[in-house]
């Protein structure tokens, strides 16, 4: 988005109306040395008088396109931001977003550092290997980042009861299909389905890229419900809706693909997008969902919306609303 020689400075006009909490920057698609490596941060309510906000150096980028979150210590109703910014040695800058956000995504997460990450890649001569480490250039912080994401997705905070995920091993192997978790916590993605979708553009490359893991990942840290695994629609549908779920809500969908239709217990996106729009309505009903898996003794999703919405919600009405809602968007 960004590119140029030297520092750089940026300026953004907010509404001043409301606390900025964090701010995020993200990495560009361009190479890592071109990353942005330090910076400080200004902000000003009145036009005039500008505040030290942030100030940060030897940062680091573990992908293409990642999103490194900072907090601000003292926040206030800045109506602009200055940011300066440098690359690593005067290299060129590049960069592809800067976001401020009104909410604190990491709170009590600040000391969950995610999983050891144990990473193979077992086709580094294939096509698929060597365009995943394009894209990825730490594996090991990356697929932690992805894990502290979905952990904060899924759960209110680290005190929360989860699986004890203490290692992920993690592998890049030649086989047909996307991806999948074995085991407590092995994960398996294909360098077909990279080499696949890598004539999308860039951006959603590593969108996909990303999601595929953060989908496998979700399956490591959610809870299971309690049913009939093997004849029961709906079990499959919440694990694998769940986990299309944390996707969407990372934005790792394009969600204009949604579209009316299905049914709830179809699993993967059609359930996912589901799950994820039910936040319009309860900015927690993802946690709540997952929760929901731990605390029923017999899970369908009738029962779940009456965990999180009351005992007048039904599952059929809730899909309905949500079905009207997409026919009009």
């Amino acid at each position: 988005m960004f590119s140029k020689a030297g520092s750089n400075r940026f300026e953004f006009d907010l509404p001043g109306d409301t606390d900025i909490l964090q701010y995020r920057i993200f990495a560009s698609g361009e190479a890592q040395e071109n990353d942005p490596a330090r910076w400080e941060l200004r902000g000003t309510v009145d036009g005039f008088k500008w505040d030290l906000v942030d100030k940060r150096a030897k940062q680091e980028f573990c992908s293409r396109f990642q999103d490194n979150v900072y907090t601000i210590a003292k926040p206030k109703k800045y109506k602009k931001f200055r940011l300066e910014v440098w690359a690593d040695k005067n290299a060129k800058l590049a960069l592809s977003e800067i976001a401020f956000d009104a909410f604190d995504s990491i709170g009590a997460w600040k000391d969950f550092h995610g999983p050891n990450v144990v990473f193979t890649n077992e086709a580094p001569d294939s096509d698929g290997g060597k365009l995943f480490s394009s894209l990825v250039q730490e594996p090991e912080e990356f697929m932690r980042d992805c894990a502290r994401k979905v952990a904060r997705t899924l759960y209110f905070s680290p005190e929360d009861e989860m699986p004890g995920i203490v290692t992920i091993n993690f592998a890049l192997a030649d086989f047909d299909g996307v991806a999948y978790k074995s085991g407590h916590s092995d994960i398996k993605y294909s360098v077909r389905h990279i080499r696949n979708v890598s004539n999308s553009p860039l951006h959603e490359f590593s969108m996909e890229n990303r999601g595929v893991v953060v989908h496998e990942i979700v399956h490591c840290y959610q809870i299971g419900p309690k049913g009939d695994y093997q004849n029961n629609k709906e079990i499959f549908a919440c694990v694998e809706g769940l986990a299309d779920a944390v996707r969407a809500d990372l934005g790792l969908f394009d969600m204009r693909t949604r579209q009316p239709g299905g049914n709830w217990a179809d699993g993967y996106r059609t359930t996912g997008f589901f799950i994820q729009w039910l936040k319009t309505k309860d900015p927690d009903a993802i946690r709540k969902f997952n929760l929901s898996c731990h605390k029923l003794d017999e899970w369908s999703f009738d029962a779940a919306m009456k965990f999180i919405f009351g005992s007048d919600a039904t599952i059929e009405a809730l899909w309905q609303e949500y079905q009207d809602f997409l026919a009009k968007n």
